[in-house]
């Protein structure tokens, strides 16, 4: 929670500097439907719901095109519905919600076609935190119990990896993504928007792993947000 408030604290005041010198400066609130993709993605990960928040800049060259750039807490992750998995030639079954918490920072290029508007760009996201919720459990190929959580524990990795040391096997500290998006000018200053994130790179560390050799599993997530922009467009 200090690193979040830090990062947004930080976002803040180099949004309120760009908002003096003529940018617009707002809010943005929504809610995230996330899950992962890829090859090494089972089906039986599930999509769960989560919160998005932060702040935003935009600097509009014209009445047709802008640049916008955010600051937002996201959750990310997904559901397991008994997902088999073998780990060190043992069968087990996952069960539960996996939680990642990141920083995301969108880059996007907007372009108006009268009240809609088209958002495209990058995306760089901070790893917050990792972890598995209150209801995870782990059972072997019998369906007996094995491990079980009772608060929300700290992982290091997906379920079904291991953790090979501190850098290697685990879930990356950054993230990199693309957005696109289209939303709806209600007024001047308040939107509402949906988005799909794709991540594009893989969410096991894979350092000491050969190019092309890593498991492909990527965040993705849809978005649903309302936002709402202060101070001068000059």
């Amino acid at each position: 929670m200090k690193k979040i408030i830090l990062t947004l604290a930080i976002a803040a005041v180099s949004i309120g500097s760009a908002a003096a010198q003529g940018f617009t400066y707002g809010l943005k609130a929504g809610a995230n439907y996330s899950n992962v993709w890829g090859k090494n993605a089972f089906d039986s990960y599930k999509y769960k719901a989560g919160f998005v928040g932060g702040l935003a800049v935009n600097y509009s060259f014209n009445s047709l095109a802008s640049l916008q750039i955010e600051a937002l807490y996201s959750n990310k992750g997904f559901t397991l519905e008994d997902t088999e998995m073998t780990v060190n030639d043992v069968k087990t079954k996952y069960q539960g919600k996996f939680n990642m918490n990141y920083i995301d920072v969108p880059i996007l290029v907007k372009i108006n076609a009268g009240p809609i508007f088209f958002e495209a760009g990058p995306q760089v996201g901070y790893l917050i935190d990792a972890n598995r919720a209150s209801d995870f459990k782990v059972k072997n190929a019998n369906g007996d119990v094995i491990a079980e959580g009772d608060s929300q524990n700290s992982a290091g990795a997906l379920p079904g990896y291991t953790k090979i040391d501190a850098q290697n096997g685990g879930v990356p500290n950054f993230d990199i993504g693309l957005v696109v998006g289209v939303g709806f000018n209600v007024t001047p200053q308040a939107s509402l928007g949906v988005r799909y994130n794709a991540g594009v790179k893989s969410l096991v560390d894979t350092k000491a792993t050969k190019a092309g050799d890593e498991p492909r599993i990527f965040n993705e997530a849809f978005q649903l947000q309302a936002g709402y922009m202060f101070g001068s467009t000059k």
